[in-house]
């Protein structure tokens, strides 16, 4: 979708119909607008509709990404006012050793109103923690 609408919007500026070189296109930065744009709509698609995506496309996200599965599908039923799968998630937090995690998931029951960050890294301890790391192996 980004290099569908990247190629339109290029073929439309060299018939001068959208700014290309124009110091309003420089302004407003409308490639990286654009760029945003599209990342937010697979973002999007990733969490909310992964039916939206190939299947194959959609498990490579899933496999290298940070989230596994079953949060993603827990985190779907909380924004969509729908129970949680509580055993999957505590089995989820305990599968990586992160008891405090599976307490939490218990506690919460499956009318949880978010998903707790050490749900959706129970391999953490602390979110700083799991945003360094994260940050460190996406430039290893």
């Amino acid at each position: 979708v980004a290099r569908a609408m990247q190629s339109l919007w290029n073929s439309q500026a060299r018939k001068r119909m959208v700014p290309d070189q124009t110091p309003w296109a420089r302004i407003l930065g409308a490639d990286a607008t654009l760029f945003c744009l599209a990342c937010a709509q697979i973002q999007y698609a990733y969490v909310m509709r992964p039916d939206l995506l190939g299947k194959r496309y959609y498990n490579f996200i899933v496999k290298n990404g940070p989230i596994d599965g079953i949060v993603l599908e827990a985190v779907r039923n909380v924004c969509r006012r729908k129970p949680v799968d509580v055993q999957a998630l505590h089995a989820y937090a305990l599968k990586h050793g992160n008891h405090a995690a599976a307490a939490q998931v218990v506690k919460y029951g499956p009318r949880m109103r978010a998903v707790p960050l050490s749900v959706m890294a129970p391999q953490r301890q602390s979110s700083v923690g799991g945003v360094l790391d994260a940050f460190i192996t996406t430039f290893k």
